[in-house]
């Protein structure tokens, strides 16, 4: 079946490998379906430069940290539940406390707390110290400084986990006209196809589809127990403005960025229909002497629509 035209299988596919229930059996149920509906060609769109050229000349792909690509949303998490939320406070009103040595020892399950906890400890009730105290100032400026401790243990959270793979991200299709304008310079760059199935090793295994969404869906309730499991759903989860891409990535172990990960030999390379002629001509010699089939997408007017003619 078209990865293009059935997508409902991403829903049981996504309860599978991620749901609150999954579990190893569930997760090679989640990739048996993974495999069936898997492209069997992927596709990097690319610029011409000279490190593209290098990396289809050597079979390999630079992978990226996901903090840094291009989504401002991208590994997003929503802190929800009130355990998450009590866990995160606690934890705030600890580390105030290793500084602030006359706080007392008390349970902190909220912001709300957090100030009530400092007030007792000045004598009072937040409302009462509010109202007119010396020592106010100081209990506001450990309240700003709580509430900043909390966003930064989230955003710890977020990019930590964001780090915790680097990636290469492909595409479903090679006629993408907008995949052709973003990535590949105005279409005056080129595609390469991968044959990632057929290879049924770590490479396919570790290569999911990306899950559109209208809003973010992913929710924890332990931020000491953010796992692989979870990085890799936070990692695989973006807003629907994104879906024209049809973006499935590749996961590897963490490195810097635009570290260089072996790929196999590319199966096809797509030159974009506003190529220049001296960049058509050293792809089709890098292509021929690994014989690779190499095509032109040329564009079809009257059904905007994009078609690779071989060369």
């Amino acid at each position: 079946m078209s990865y293009r035209n059935n997508t409902s299988w991403l829903e049981e596919y996504e309860e599978l490998m991620f749901g609150p229930s999954h579990s190893e059996q569930t997760m090679s149920q989640a990739a048996d379906i993974k495999y069936q509906y898997m492209p069997n060609m992927f596709f990097k769109y690319r610029s011409c430069s000279k490190n593209a050229f290098e990396a289809l000349e050597q079979d390999f792909l630079f992978s990226s940290q996901p903090s840094k690509f291009n989504d401002i949303f991208e590994g997003a998490i929503e802190i929800v539940s009130e355990k998450a939320e009590r866990n995160i406070y606690q934890k705030v009103y600890n580390s105030l406390k290793s500084t602030n040595r006359f706080l007392a020892d008390r349970p902190t399950h909220s912001y709300h707390d957090l100030l009530e906890n400092i007030a007792i400890s000045f004598g009072g009730s937040y409302q009462d110290i509010k109202q007119n105290h010396p020592l106010f100032p100081l209990m506001e400026t450990l309240g700003i400084e709580a509430k900043r401790r909390f966003n930064d243990t989230i955003s710890s959270i977020q990019n930590n986990a964001r780090n915790m793979y680097n990636i290469c991200c492909f595409c479903a299709t090679n006629d993408s006209e907008t995949m052709w304008a973003y990535y590949a310079d105005s279409h005056e760059g080129f595609c390469i196809g991968y044959d990632i199935k057929s290879l049924n090793n770590n490479l396919t295994h570790l290569t999911f589809p990306v899950l559109y969404k209208d809003h973010c869906t992913l929710q924890i309730d332990d931020i000491d127990h953010v796992d692989s499991s979870v990085c890799m759903h936070m990692l695989t989860e973006k807003s629907l403005a994104w879906r024209h891409e049809k973006e499935w990535r590749t996961f590897f172990p963490p490195n810097p960025p635009n570290h260089k990960e072996s790929m196999p030999t590319a199966k096809a390379v797509y030159l974009g229909a506003r190529i220049l002629p001296e960049s058509e001509e050293c792809l089709k010699e890098i292509c021929n002497r690994k014989q690779i089939r190499i095509y032109k997408m040329v564009p079809i007017i009257s059904e905007y629509k994009l078609i690779a003619i071989p060369l």
